[in-house]
């Protein structure tokens, strides 16, 4: 028994050293570690924004070469394109100018990334404000600031003007020619899209309306298609209405926004015929879009 204990010991005394020289060459290591001296890479630009007087006022530049900001990413082109022209259209009825919002596309792992990118001054005291009202009446969702090369702009202003052109040029495939199931789920997207910009909803007071949930805005799009083939009717005649929101949101109708004229034009709503006079609907757009009644 003598022997075994003797060996026992041995083997107890030979791990425990074992383990001290571990424990020692890992500290070692760990402070080397930090103590070691490491090459950092210099950053291109400046990490923080030095501010500047340009045309005597205070500027705050955060790009070296042409200031953007992401607003929007799409793997659906149809998706992307839609919300690309409502933007534009909103900014348009601003006043601004809508050559500064651009559709990309890039090619990802995942397949196409299609992106809406709004060209910005290179100013932080106007690009940020100017960022955050449009994130605030729930045209964008987000922004993301980015800094382009001058090349890279000639390039992205190129494929914007490519989409352009591409959905501009007439086709005999019609919008209503692809299936439901590349049509539907885009078309309910943009449905919650315009109801959640839509100005009342905006006011967020306890009287507004609540924007179309997913569920529902799927419905209205199925039932959109259905009408709009069972009698032939392009899109544009559901979609295509300013305050198309009227239609598909829980909100009081347009019923008083009516007016008296000697006759009555083609596509007019009639609501009632008093003697020579006709009593229709007037839409706040440059024509009448309408269907009789």
């Amino acid at each position: 028994m003598s022997v075994v204990k003797r060996l026992f010991r041995r083997l107890l005394r030979g791990l425990l050293r074992l383990t001290a020289l571990l424990l020692f060459v890992a500290a070692f290591a760990y402070l080397g570690g930090l103590l070691w001296t490491l090459d950092l890479p210099a950053l291109r630009y400046p990490a923080l924004p030095a501010p500047q007087i340009q045309d005597h006022r205070l500027v705050l530049p955060f790009s070296p070469g042409v200031a953007s900001a992401k607003v929007a990413t799409f793997h659906d082109q149809l998706e992307a394109f839609l919300h690309f022209e409502y933007l534009r259209g909103r900014e348009a009825r601003d006043g601004a100018d809508t050559s500064r919002i651009l559709l990309t596309a890039a090619d990802t792992a995942t397949g196409p990334s299609y992106e809406i990118f709004i060209v910005c001054d290179n100013d932080l005291l106007t690009a940020v404000p100017r960022l955050s009202q449009l994130e605030g009446r729930n045209l964008i969702a987000r922004y993301d600031l980015q800094s382009w090369t001058a090349k890279d702009f000639a390039y992205y202003r190129q494929q914007s003007h490519t989409f352009d052109v591409a959905y501009g040029v007439p086709t005999e495939q019609k919008l209503e020619s692809l299936n439901s199931f590349q049509l539907l789920p885009a078309l309910a997207r943009f449905l919650v899209f315009k109801s959640q910009t839509d100005n009342r909803v905006l006011d967020r007071s306890d009287s507004a309306p609540r924007p179309l949930t997913r569920e529902q805005a799927s419905q209205l799009a199925a039932d959109i298609l259905d009408v709009a083939r069972f009698y032939g009717l392009p899109l544009d005649y559901f979609l295509g209405v300013g305050a198309m929101e009227n239609d598909y949101m829980d909100v009081d109708g347009d019923l008083d926004h009516a007016v008296w004229k000697k006759r009555a034009q083609r596509d007019d709503i009639v609501l009632r015929r008093i003697r020579k006079r006709v009593h229709h609907f007037s839409w706040s757009t440059s024509r009448e879009l309408t269907t009789p009644v």
